[in-house]
């Protein structure tokens, strides 16, 4: 039997995960690729507005016009949301086109390519 959490506990998890990523002076999107680990493999990072107050178990950061430019080139497959300035993850998911956490219109991201979001960014805290 998987272990489930009451709608109390994801949304006590929801706040946790709000109050780790607006810690610092503001959070990032880092998108990278499957090597990603603290600066190798990051292809684009994007910086995200602070995350709102759990509406039950989720939380959404509201970026739908944030863009960052790529300082890498490769297959994006793993982003991050981290707390800056201490660059700490928050938490982080899978990128794909028409699948994944993130949904971007390509995975394949090159150097000094602006690569923007069109949806908000939230998080969900497991069942």
């Amino acid at each position: 039997m998987a272990v489930t959490h009451v709608a109390s506990v994801r949304s006590a998890i929801a706040e946790v995960v709000r109050a780790d990523a607006n810690g610092g002076s503001q959070c990032t999107l880092v998108v990278g690729t499957s090597s990603l680990s603290g600066e190798t493999g990051v292809l684009v990072k994007i910086n995200l507005a602070d995350f709102g107050a759990a509406s039950g178990p989720t939380i959404t950061s509201a970026s739908n016009t944030n863009s960052g430019t790529a300082t890498g080139t490769g297959t994006a497959a793993i982003a991050e949301v981290r707390d800056d300035p201490t660059g700490n993850v928050v938490f982080s998911g899978s990128v794909g086109v028409g699948s994944g956490d993130v949904q971007l219109s390509s995975t394949s991201i090159e150097t000094d390519d602006v690569v923007t979001l069109t949806a908000d960014v939230t998080y969900t805290a497991p069942l």
